[in-house]
């Protein structure tokens, strides 16, 4: 009947109410760390449009998607994503 009000709020610990990665970012990392990711975005996108990559850019706005809807930040897996999108440039295939 009558709960511990420390047992209502337990379930709460560790969640500020960040429901997107980006809000998350910019809560707890601010503004240098977002502009990090989002830099890599927007050089993937530029790289996919000077090569005409359409596979890269469609993979970019898939990428940037999961990152707008949901929590997907500070895993290993989203730094090597964002690593490879910042860096990988297609090779020209010489015909």
């Amino acid at each position: 009947m009558g709960q511990n009000p420390k047992e209502i709020m337990d379930w709460n610990i560790g969640n500020f109410g960040y429901s997107t990665s980006m809000g998350k970012i910019l809560g707890e990392n601010g503004l240098y760390i977002f502009i990090l990711y989002l830099s890599s975005i927007i050089k993937s996108v530029y790289t996919g449009i000077k090569y005409k990559s359409i596979k890269r850019i469609f993979v970019t706005f898939m990428i940037f998607y999961l990152f707008i809807t949901t929590l997907f930040v500070n895993t290993y897996l989203l730094f090597f994503i964002m690593s490879v999108l910042f860096i990988a440039i297609p090779r020209l295939i010489k015909r």
